[in-house]
């Protein structure tokens, strides 16, 4: 081996300090005329709880640059609509959340944001006025999605513009026993193929975003075989009939 190289060393939690250890006396012992510059992470569950943080902040800084970096061509080239943060089911509604919401945005200028939930608390009839309220105040698209319901996960099937630029809604199925499934691949957890009549339920509501917004965007998360691809061109078909008056 020769040449010089850049390794980062993660030694992480556990076993990980002692299997490290290991795998860097086995780089030494390979590693013939090469020369390695060792760089230390001081990452994982020890430092969270000498430090309360899980990265440090120039880490951080560094994958937001990153993550810019690499949207930049497609938003140079006219090609990325928006960047849309699908926040975990245990993302609940609180202040500490909603910050963090306003971070992203912050570490996105260049971008657009738009925001879907997986956790109830966002959406219940308490809260609705409050979280549409939040993102409409600081211009971020509620992302509106049609789902399973009766889980901790469930979002209702409201429309809701909370941008005058943008508004978007996801399909994701209505299967409930696959919604929250052990599924060995995503497609299987999304594995539905939407009725017209199903899909002709969201034909207002599109048409009512849509009077509120420059763009309204369509996405079919339903990735089982062809699902995805023949509602889109169903329901694209529903919306040119109420176009026509047919």
């Amino acid at each position: 081996m020769t040449g010089s190289y850049r390794v980062g060393v993660i030694r992480g939690d556990g076993t990980g300090p002692e299997v490290v250890g290991e795998g860097l006396k086995v780089l030494e012992a390979v590693r013939g005329d090469a020369s390695f510059d060792l760089v230390e992470f001081d990452l994982g569950a020890d430092r969270y709880l000498r430090t309360g943080d899980t990265l440090p902040d120039d880490v951080v800084l560094e994958v937001w640059q990153r993550f810019r970096d690499a949207l930049m061509p497609l938003h140079s080239a006219g090609k990325l609509g928006a960047v849309l943060f699908q926040f975990p089911q245990w993302f609940v509604i609180s202040k500490k959340n909603k910050a963090y919401i306003e971070e992203c945005a912050e570490r996105l200028p260049d971008f657009r944001v738009a925001v879907e939930f997986r956790h109830k608390s966002w959406m219940e009839e308490r809260n609705v006025e409050e979280t549409l309220g939040f993102l409409s105040e600081r211009d971020l698209p509620y992302v509106c999605v049609d789902m399973p319901q009766g889980f901790d996960s469930s979002l209702p099937p409201i429309a809701a513009a909370t941008a005058d630029d943008l508004a978007m809604v996801r399909f994701h199925g209505r299967d409930p026993k696959a919604w929250e499934s052990k599924a060995e691949t995503a497609s299987e957890r999304f594995r539905y193929d939407y009725s017209k009549g199903e899909l002709g339920e969201w034909v207002p509501k599109l048409e009512e975003l849509s009077g509120q917004v420059r763009e309204t965007h369509v996405l079919m998360n339903n990735c089982y075989a062809n699902y995805g691809s023949t509602n889109a061109r169903e329901l694209a078909a529903l919306l040119a009939d109420l176009s026509t008056g047919d």
